[in-house]
């Protein structure tokens, strides 16, 4: 008999009808088995509060629209201050102006800032004239924020320093005179200048005080100074007729005023308190350039306009740990570093003082400066300047 040919076309067929078979006849068994499974599982039990209720897949709330620029320096500007849609406007349109200015790259910065001058005056006064409108017959301590910070003002513009002696500070924290600064210094004045140095050493460990070049003992109105001469020695003044009791307070204020204002934070002199956060020329990396970034980058220019300072304060509060604190951003810094230091400090500046942590050095300081309190027994009160 003639050899039959096989039918590929026939074969293949066979073979495509039988793979599907196994697959579908295996989605059916898994099909059937999770089936079966599900139906040994036991119900799960029902509570009486949840009986009768109809739940509901709730909505994820949408995200708040993301601020321009102007928006958010607004927002800033007016701190706890509510306005109207007129007032907001008001505001809106000179901040308008400001960052225009201050983000036109063809003005020169001499230029740019005197055409800033007159904007941040003018802005500076609007709200003042809202804060006057809105706080002042709703704050209750309105008349002692102003007394206190014309108080601190005064003392700020001041040069009353009475000095006494110089002493440079030793390897292992001790003083040494190097000079008298005034005629016929008393023994007892001796013993006050060995008592507060003595006190001193209970409050900051001795690697610290290395830091410190020359201790300068004074008598006058200031609690203490912390300032660099041409050579960039540091110089802390403290006032030895001042209660004892204050002395911590002030004492890590000054060191505040210490590690942000040291030459190796700064590409330019230091020109003192008075001069303003652009002359200094903080390094990128600075504590007091990542203070600005984050605290003053749209309030600098107000709070520097404001030359009497307690409306900026009253209308700003929160954000601060202290009346003094809103003086400057200098003694912003020192104050928010004090409480990070003694643990101290109420609600308002609760950010400037988790600022600290980020910066593992000064974490270490704190913790050896706790110790130190610790082994001393000494409790540092909230005394702040």
């Amino acid at each position: 008999m003639p050899k039959l040919k096989p039918n590929k076309n026939k074969l293949y067929g066979l073979a495509l009808l039988s793979s599907v078979l196994c697959i579908v006849a295996l989605f059916y068994s898994g099909v059937l088995r999770n089936d079966a499974q599900q139906k040994v599982q036991p119900k799960a039990e029902v509570s009486e509060a949840a009986k009768g209720t109809e739940f509901k897949e709730v909505a994820a709330a949408p995200e708040a629209p993301k601020l321009t620029e102007a928006e958010e320096m607004a927002q800033k500007v007016k701190g706890l201050l509510i306005l109207s849609d007129e007032e907001n406007k008001k505001i809106s349109e000179l901040v308008k102006q400001i960052l225009d200015l201050k983000n036109n790259s063809s003005l020169g910065k001499d230029e740019r800032n005197k055409s800033l001058h007159p904007l941040n005056v003018k802005l500076d006064k609007l709200l003042n004239r809202y804060t006057l409108e809105k706080l002042k017959g709703t704050t209750s301590d309105f008349a002692d924020v102003k007394a206190t910070m014309k108080k601190y003002k005064g003392i700020l513009s001041s040069d009353t320093e009475n000095f006494i002696a110089t002493y440079e500070i030793t390897d292992g924290g001790e003083i040494e005179k190097v000079k008298n600064r005034r005629e016929n210094v008393t023994a007892e004045l001796e013993e006050r200048i060995n008592e507060v140095w003595d006190d001193i050493k209970k409050l900051l460990p001795t690697s610290a005080l290395k830091k410190i070049t020359y201790f300068e003992p004074y008598q006058g109105r200031s609690g203490a100074f912390l300032d660099y001469d041409r050579n960039g020695d540091t110089l802390l003044g403290i006032n030895v007729d001042r209660d004892l009791e204050r002395l911590p307070c002030i004492l890590y204020h000054e060191y505040g005023h210490l590690i942000s204002l040291h030459p190796s934070q700064r590409d330019g002199e230091w020109g003192g308190y008075e001069a303003s956060y652009e002359q200094e020329q903080f390094k990128e990396n600075s504590y007091m350039k990542k203070f600005y970034d984050q605290f003053y980058k749209y309030t600098y220019d107000d709070q520097n306009a404001d030359k009497k300072g307690y409306l900026f304060y009253l209308r700003h509060r929160n954000e601060f740990v202290s009346i003094y604190a809103a003086t400057n951003i200098y003694d912003d810094f020192a104050e928010s570093f004090t409480c990070f230091m003694i643990d101290e400090g109420g609600e308002n500046g609760r950010e400037k003082i988790k600022f600290f942590e980020q910066f593992p050095e000064l974490v270490e300081l704190r913790d050896q400066i706790r110790a130190l309190l610790q082994k001393n027994n000494l409790h540092p009160k909230r005394f702040l300047i």
